[in-house]
């Protein structure tokens, strides 16, 4: 359940994140670099809350003692959620830290969570610097 919860408040900061980009893109008349450079940084800050957003999801079930835990050699900080859910959330998967247990399950629900987000942002970027192009190529045959 926790899982469903943690996917549905992603998805949602990500819908948000991107109504708000589709409004601001639709006020825009003449794009210039810094309405591709704008854009790119909120969808990272969109990618950072959703990082964490599964780090307190992480750290909650952990420290209930019932959902396993991490292998780590600090001492079990909020930190080390975030890191761990960054490099999952990313794919990057280094191995450093890993899930022992049930959390095994999340981290997998994460890591295609972040892939499939991640591709999103990519395909409104994308044709947002597609939009970008088509001006300056219209604004050169002037």
């Amino acid at each position: 359940m926790t899982a469903i919860i943690l996917v549905v408040v992603s998805v949602n900061i990500h819908l948000i994140m991107l109504k708000v980009l589709v409004h601001i893109g639709q006020k825009v008349t003449t794009m210039r670099a810094w309405h591709i450079v704008g854009p790119v940084l909120i969808a990272m800050a969109a990618h950072a809350l959703e990082i964490v957003v599964f780090a307190g999801g992480l750290y909650g079930l952990e420290r209930t003692g019932n959902y396993g835990h991490l292998t780590t050699s600090g001492e079990g900080l909020f930190t080390e959620f975030v890191y761990l859910s960054a490099v999952t959330y990313t794919t990057l998967g280094f191995g450093d830290i890993t899930p022992v247990g049930p959390l095994r399950f999340l981290v997998g629900v994460e890591s295609l969570t972040g892939l499939v987000l991640s591709a999103w942002t990519a395909s409104v970027i994308f044709i947002a610097v597609q939009r970008f192009g088509r001006q300056l190529e219209k604004e050169r045959n002037l």
